[in-house]
């Protein structure tokens, strides 16, 4: 964006051609784990393509799509999956090339956003469970696997110190507030931020380990060490895909701690991952037609359900953005009748907020930064409102006077009284 902001490119062209990577991103993403998984792990193409949706598509994906900068978010996920199949190779046949290819390749998606990283240490330690022989590889394997996923955040966060001296890393980090701040955080994880109804994820789940239940007991194979073993795997498998979702935070500054959906990517490829692990471990799963016909409807609900809640959640942003909209025209009417009046051209803004201010709208779904209103956050309010009206404004810090003054009151809608001029400069005090 630096670049594009120095080459004056227009910013619907920069927010198109970020879609466009996003798309070509998803769809090259989808097709190689599709590949990756029948290659290494389920060998019926079909349900590779189902549960490669179910991994990449997964419902968190859609706070990356409402941000600007979702084409690199996006093309991120695309190298995990990239480097997750180069380690594949690299445990097949220990290949050097392999290993560095996947070292670089998690460095860079560690640079593109940090919040999917956990994509390759899930997809990684799945195919290192999956492919157990014996249990110094399997540690082995799982300590490689684990430096190869650090070695991106430590970089990237080695970097951000270099060249920044602030942001998310600079601050104070208190280790038992940050803990307590993720504790609390993953409770709307695990209920995914109400995105879709978290009945219909975790219900994915219950009947993927019903269905494998029922066909051990029919096969008189429950009570085998290869059950038990199966039903571990599972469990250290759901501990990895919340520890590499919530982990990394750590070792932000507490204040900055998060818990998002886009943050928690990979979280919600769980599902998918569950049932990769099950058809791997009982691949006549699939050929028993029962239990077949009851994955195909329970996996096809999902996806009905959790697509008719995305569009349902970008209808009520497009509602969100056309409200921001009317605000800025109507603030960008009140300082053309200052001008006109007082023959000044403002060039400044000065906001602050309110004693409360709403990040969202009422009758619109929020949750984390999907919907919110551009003037609850410093990094767009000014600029929507210079966007709105074809104008550039300059965003000056409030002075404590005009700080202490905004949250003195509680406004729920426009008021006279959130508004004051002085010469070039408007005061604003955002609701």
């Amino acid at each position: 964006f630096i670049i594009f902001r120095g080459l004056h490119v227009d910013f619907r062209i920069v927010s198109v051609l970020s879609f466009i990577l996003a798309i070509l991103s998803l769809t090259f993403a989808l097709w190689l784990l599709e590949k990756f998984l029948h290659k290494h792990l389920v060998k019926n193409r079909t349900w590779a393509f189902f549960l490669s949706l179910l991994i990449i598509l997964n419902p968190f994906i859609i706070e990356l799509f409402l941000f600007v900068e979702k084409g690199i978010m996006v093309f991120g996920i695309l190298l995990c999956v990239i480097a997750a199949s180069c380690y594949a190779n690299y445990l097949a046949h220990h290949q050097r090339s392999s290993l560095i290819w996947t070292f670089a390749l998690n460095i860079l998606a560690a640079c593109c956003y940090q919040g999917i990283v956990g994509l390759f240490i899930v997809l990684a330690t799945l195919v290192t469970v999956a492919n157990f022989k014996t249990w110094k590889t399997f540690f082995t394997n799982t300590i490689l696997s684990v430096v190869i996923y650090a070695a991106g955040p430590v970089i990237n966060i080695l970097l951000a110190k270099l060249f920044s001296t602030g942001g998310r890393i600079g601050g104070e980090i208190i280790l038992g507030e940050s803990i307590v701040k993720l504790f609390d955080g993953s409770k709307n994880m695990f209920r995914l931020f109400g995105i879709m109804p978290s009945a219909v994820f975790w219900g994915l789940i219950v009947v993927a380990l019903l269905c494998w239940l029922i066909f051990k007991i029919k096969n008189r194979q429950l009570l085998r060490p290869q059950s038990l073993f199966f039903v571990a795997q599972i469990l250290y498998l759901t501990a990895v895909a919340v520890l590499a979702a919530l982990a990394p935070q750590i070792v932000q500054q507490t204040a900055s701690i998060w818990v998002v959906s886009r943050s928690t990517y990979v979280f919600a490829s769980l599902a998918g991952i569950i049932l990769t692990l099950l058809l791997h471990s009982a691949p006549r799963i699939s050929a028993f037609r029962p239990l077949q016909v009851v994955l195909t409807l329970s996996i096809s609900v999902f996806l009905i359900v959790q697509f008719a809640s995305f569009a349902n959640i970008t209808l009520d942003h497009y509602g969100t953005n056309e409200t921001d909209r009317l605000r800025a025209e109507q603030l960008g009417q009140i300082i053309s009748d200052y001008e006109t009046v007082t023959n000044t051209t403002v060039v400044n803004i000065m906001p602050a907020k309110d004693k409360t201010i709403t990040a969202s709208y009422p009758g619109f779904f929020a949750s984390g930064d999907i919907n919110g209103s551009a003037f609850s956050t410093p990094w767009s309010d000014t600029t929507s409102v210079g966007y709105w009206n074809g104008r550039r404004f300059n965003r000056l810090e409030p002075t404590s006077e005009w700080s202490d003054y905004c949250a003195a009151h509680d406004w729920y809608s426009s008021d006279e009284a959130q508004i004051k001029f002085k010469d070039d400069t408007l005061y604003i005090c955002w609701y």
